[in-house]
């Protein structure tokens, strides 16, 4: 497959596309920190069955722009239907992973028209309030004045690590929007969702635990739970299950 650019919103992003002789257009989104390459073979299985698909690189990942402000998940959901109405894509199908599935849920949820089904894959879309997660916060709250020590700075990124703050590091330039992004809670959208939904999960996710999974097919009405051996990257680690579930759940 070759990446191409496309220019939405006043940025430059990149993206994949693959004809198929079917009306219905599946377009892929990739989680935090990710890119739409690691959809090749589901694109690929999708295409040789004749659908129409794509697969984007969201703004500050792969090939594409950087925004130039924080965007929070409404951003990014415009920014995707922008692609959308920028192609004349009809009948859409979004397959989110995780962040990915943010902005699915978020898209379903406010442009019923141009959205016909969602497959959400280890989606992210509450807001963790667990006790460690809380406790973290407060750990990285008592550490902070600790790094302006000389010496000590070097530190942050091993110890911001170890607390499981990967995400937040990894991409400094996005820091303001995955503050943005964490703090919203997508179950209001999910409540709003009518259309057809698959959610797909890995038992094993640590990232986006398994009882993300079953809220969510408790609050989205119009949706069935398919859980299978494997972690956050359920969909690369299951490929074939993957395919054939997204097959039956598009035919």
């Amino acid at each position: 497959m070759q990446k191409v650019n496309t220019v939405i919103g006043n940025l430059l992003l990149s993206y994949y596309s693959l004809n198929g002789l079917s009306q219905k257009s599946v377009l892929f989104l990739h989680g935090w920190r990710s890119e739409s390459s690691l959809w090749e073979k589901a694109m690929i299985a999708l295409a040789q069955n004749g659908y129409v698909v794509y697969a984007l690189d969201l703004p500050g990942f792969g090939g594409s722009q950087y925004p130039e402000e924080a965007y929070g998940v409404s951003e990014y959901a415009e920014i995707v239907k922008k692609f959308i109405l920028k192609f004349n894509l009809s009948k859409v199908v979004l397959v989110g992973h995780s962040f990915g599935g943010r902005i699915s849920i978020k898209l379903a949820a406010q442009e019923p028209e141009l959205i016909s089904r969602i497959v959400l894959v280890d989606s992210a879309g509450f807001i963790d309030t667990s006790f460690k997660k809380k406790l973290k916060g407060t750990i990285a709250k008592i550490l902070r004045p600790l790094f302006k020590i000389p010496g000590l700075k070097s530190l942050k990124p091993k110890i911001y690590s170890l607390m499981g703050a990967g995400d937040y590091l990894a991409t400094p330039k996005l820091t303001g929007s995955y503050i943005k992004i964490v703090k919203e809670d997508l179950t209001p959208d999910m409540e709003r969702i009518s259309q057809p939904t698959l959610i797909f999960w890995g038992n094993e996710d640590t990232t986006t635990p398994i009882n993300y999974a079953k809220r969510m097919n408790a609050l989205i009405k119009n949706s069935q739970l398919e859980i299978v051996s494997g972690g956050h990257f359920s969909f690369l680690d299951k490929p074939q299950e993957f395919e054939k579930s997204l097959l039956k759940f598009l035919a």
